[in-house]
């Protein structure tokens, strides 16, 4: 390629990077760590303060991480700071497979165009955004083999190093990976004996010099011994990879009580322009008419990638919407691919602007369909009417389009159909995002991410640290005991909140003796001596979705607004009569309503 190209190419690369981390750091700890973030912070939280205990099957996040909070301090942006890098670098995968693209400028179009996908895709922003999802074992094992690829053997063996600290996520992502180039080698040799020119004009794949191979270990084995034991310091960390291979079946046999039809409808719902121009790739793929060998190779295997990725999570009992991570590249891969090839028409100016012309005319009426959908969920009256005019206008674009093809060119027609799916999905799927980011970042309403979630952590911590500047001049000095009970509950997320009160405290029962100057307790516990001697004030923090179907049964609403049914239950902060002005031990409490 031109060199003036290439720079160019490198600029907009460089470019989707910086989005993806805007868009991943941006308020990155806004959102209170849920339980199941806050059990991996404070793993990583006790590493940094030295502790020896049991590490989790993630040592690379948890060791990292402690050495991060050491530096930087345990914020929960911090704590979600791998997650986020490692779905940043996502957006190179396209640029280290450029030889595949050779001389071809469309598909060095696709390339940007899946870079600047992964970056602002919903579901891969918000696992970024969240402890313990599986993008870094995703982000590391990719990269290692794009490493791989283009022999850079030192970065090969640091990141399969990290993505082998990474968690049950990077065995997923092997037996995903492997799979699929099994049936890929399948479908080739079967082809190659139906039709003997068909695997030629695949170029030739270098092999790996066995000096490279020892770099490579070399560098693996360092990665896993610095990484995962922070240089020999803490030895549980290879104890902890032991613990990859069991927490991994043990999401085969265990159930998370997650709809089997929650995941494909969570890809129909946040990436439907992915879905769609996918779909439209493989069936031209089918139908034979793609005219590159190569890209047609290329095709193949995506979407052998994407069919196991899709299936394979829907076979086991732990099967969540997060598990859909793995089938996001293949599907942006394979749109890319076919939204560059869609715009590969060389006409005069006068049949793009026709097309642009259509393409605007569908924009308008594909907005006067969302402003009365939207009408629909917020009113209950004359339904009728809002549903007439959402057909009226799909109807009026379907006429257009046709009037289009039939007195000018069909090639003028597809162009306008391309161009107003692409902004109109386009602007949905970044909607999406940015309220899955900002709006409503880790909300128990989002498919994917835990569908646990932690509610007024920022109110509870500003109350204590009020009662503690009150009582004892230092905002992080108060004694609290917290009442662990009923035991059914999680409560890492409040132990992380509790974090800097080094008189805090966690028990299982208050003895009558005790009179600390604040408790916390579950709001359904019975405990009457309290309301004697303290005043109480309840925050929500367990929120969990309140629907068991596959999706909310107001879907409208959900999908503009996320108002859905929810579930919280809420604990209770009780603090001593007598730290109050004019308290006294024996006033009577009262619990906020």
């Amino acid at each position: 390629m031109n060199p003036s190209k290439i720079k160019t190419e490198y600029i907009f690369y460089c470019l989707a990077f910086l989005i993806a981390l805007g868009l991943r750091f941006y308020q990155l700890g806004a959102a209170p760590l849920s339980n199941a973030e806050a059990g991996w912070a404070l793993q990583a939280l006790g590493v940094s303060h030295g502790e020896t205990a049991g590490l989790g099957a993630q040592p690379a996040y948890i060791i990292i991480t402690s050495v991060l909070f050491s530096i930087f301090g345990d914020g929960n942006s911090i704590a979600r700071f791998i997650p986020a890098l490692a779905g940043s670098l996502l957006v190179w995968l396209p640029f280290f497979f450029r030889d595949w693209m050779s001389d071809s400028s469309w598909l060095h179009r696709a390339g940007l165009v899946m870079a600047f996908g992964l970056a602002i895709d919903p579901g891969l922003v918000s696992l970024s955004r969240h402890v313990g999802s599986p993008i870094p074992a995703l982000a590391f094992l990719l990269l290692a083999l794009a490493f791989l690829h283009n022999r850079h053997m030192v970065w090969v063996g640091i990141f399969a190093g990290l993505a082998v600290l990474s968690g049950p996520a990077f065995l997923q992502g092997v037996l995903i990976l492997g799979l699929s180039w099994g049936l890929f080698r399948l479908v080739n040799h079967r082809a190659s004996k139906d039709q003997p020119g068909e695997g030629q004009g695949q170029p030739d794949v270098e092999p790996v010099p066995s000096r490279s191979i020892g770099v490579a270990l070399f560098a693996f084995i360092g990665t896993i011994l610095v990484t995962g034991t922070l240089f020999l310091r803490f030895p549980q960390g290879l104890a902890a990879l032991a613990n990859t291979i069991p927490a991994y079946l043990h999401t085969w046999i265990v159930s998370l009580g997650i709809p089997l039809l929650r995941l494909p409808a969570s890809l129909l719902i946040y990436q439907l322009l992915v879905v769609l121009f996918a779909l439209v790739g493989i069936g031209r793929l089918w139908f034979g008419s793609w005219d590159g060998q190569h890209t047609r190779q290329v095709v193949v295997g995506l979407s052998i990638w994407a069919g196991v990725a899709f299936l394979l999570p829907l076979l086991y009992a732990g099967k969540q919407v997060s598990d859909m991570a793995w089938v996001l590249i293949p599907l942006w891969a394979l749109a890319a691919i076919e939204i560059s090839r869609s715009f590969l028409f060389e006409e005069d100016t006068v049949t793009h602007v026709v097309a642009a012309g259509l393409g605007l005319l569908l924009f308008v009426l594909a907005v006067v369909g969302w402003i009365n959908l939207l009408s629909i969920g917020r009113y209950q009256v004359s339904v009728v009417v809002y549903w007439a005019i959402i057909i009226g206008a799909l109807l009026l674009g379907v006429i257009a389009i046709l009037l289009v093809a039939a007195t000018w060119s069909t090639v003028a027609a597809r162009l306008g159909l391309v161009w107003a799916m692409c902004t109109v999905l386009g602007l949905l799927l970044f909607s999406f995002t940015w309220g899955m980011a900002f709006l409503h970042p880790n909300s128990a309403q989002g498919l994917w991410v835990d569908p646990s979630s932690t509610g007024q952590a920022e109110q509870l911590g500003v109350t204590l640290a009020d009662l503690s500047s009150r009582n004892t001049g230092l905002r992080d000095q108060l004694e609290i005991v917290a009442l662990v009970d009923p035991p059914s509950q999680q409560w890492e997320a409040l132990k992380w909140e509790l974090r800097h009160y080094p008189n805090a405290r966690f028990v299982t029962s208050l003895s009558s003796v005790e009179s600390p100057p604040a408790v916390i307790t579950y709001k359904g516990a019975e405990v009457p001596s309290l309301a004697e001697k303290y005043r109480g004030q309840d925050f929500n923090w367990w929120i969990n979705p309140g629907w068991q179907g596959v999706l909310p049964p107001n879907f409208i609403n959900w999908l503009a607004f996320r108002q859905a049914p929810s579930m919280q239950d809420q604990i209770i902060l009780w603090a001593r009569a007598d730290t109050f002005p004019g308290g006294a031990s024996g006033t009577p409490g009262s619990t906020a309503p």
